[in-house]
């Protein structure tokens, strides 16, 4: 069964906004029957019938006003394009360890922002 295992929460309107705007599956979304305010609940559940496992390996950080996505690729070329740089409080860390540092401090994400800015966010909504 293919369910939503995300490393990090996602609310029903991130996942949505993935799904059509991401992996592009806007179609199978129109004939669901699901509320749109249970879509990530459904999807970890397995039964959404347009998730895509790629959207396992998207990383969605969120601050009080904006939730915003993006890959571990993307996180870890903004960690190695960033050792230079004195501001970045993540030199010589891994994508897991910056997971880690955001699980336990969520007034980390404009730090997060700021640093994959310059490189890929996939998705952002404002809260």
């Amino acid at each position: 069964m293919r369910k939503l295992k995300m490393k990090l929460p996602v609310s029903s309107a991130m996942y949505c906004y993935l799904i059509n705007h991401y992996v592009k599956r806007t179609a199978i979304c129109c004939h669901c029957r699901v509320e749109n305010g249970e879509c990530a609940t459904i999807a970890q559940a397995g039964h959404c019938k347009a998730f895509d496992k790629s959207l396992n390996d998207v990383l969605v950080f969120r601050d009080s006003d904006t939730e915003f996505a993006t890959t571990r690729l993307a996180l870890a070329r903004a960690l190695e394009g960033n050792q230079d740089n004195e501001d970045n409080p993540w030199i010589g860390k891994t994508v897991d360890a910056v997971i880690e540092d955001y699980k336990s401090d969520k007034e980390l994400a404009p730090s997060i922002y700021e640093l994959i800015s310059s490189t890929d966010i996939i998705a952002e909504i404002t809260i």
